[in-house]
């Protein structure tokens, strides 16, 4: 993200709704989603980073763009959203990583995170083996999940994943 200080976040937002009112396009709902999560508004940054990914084909043209937005959607939700109909949108946007990328660790940590919401512990550990199995990709520079791929998330996991097991919940850290 980008957050240079002194910039009218407002003023991007409402140049790139112009734009968009004028050319609808997979780039123009991009850079909305990124203001509106610059912007602390994750709900609105979900539904754009949604128009991206389901109202446009360009996955063929762009995988690693397509793959990212899939990618975006899984942490908005991980990071700022909770309930039902959140988790089953982590799954099926996981699942959608998976099958477009199924030698890359990010739709498997995502499908662990889902499983871990879940409190399915043994189920997570068994995607989270599987990302430690993944190579980081080669010929992709944009947007490599840096806490993934040098292993810190898929660590934290495993052992938020084996505390839960011993203890039959997490701790989190403001219960500890």
């Amino acid at each position: 993200q980008n957050r240079k200080k002194n910039r009218d976040l407002d003023r991007n937002l409402r140049l790139l709704l112009k734009e968009w009112e004028k050319d609808p396009s997979a780039r123009n709902a991009f850079y909305i989603a990124i203001t509106y999560r610059e912007m602390q508004k994750p709900i609105d940054a979900l539904n754009w980073y949604r128009k991206r990914i389901y109202n446009f084909d360009f996955l063929e043209v762009f995988r690693e763009e397509y793959f990212k937005a899939l990618e975006s959607i899984a942490e908005i939700i991980l990071d700022a959203l909770v309930g039902n109909s959140y988790n089953g949108e982590l799954m099926d946007v996981a699942q959608q990583m998976v099958e477009i990328e199924p030698v890359r660790a990010e739709g498997y940590y995502y499908l662990a995170k889902y499983h871990m919401r879940n409190e399915e512990y043994k189920k997570a550990l068994e995607y989270l083996a599987k990302c430690r199995k993944c190579k980081k990709p080669t010929g992709y520079k944009l947007w490599l999940n840096g806490q993934i791929y040098n292993g810190k998330a898929i660590i934290n996991a495993i052992e938020q994943c084996k505390t839960s097991l011993k203890y039959d919940s997490v701790l989190m850290p403001d219960e500890i």
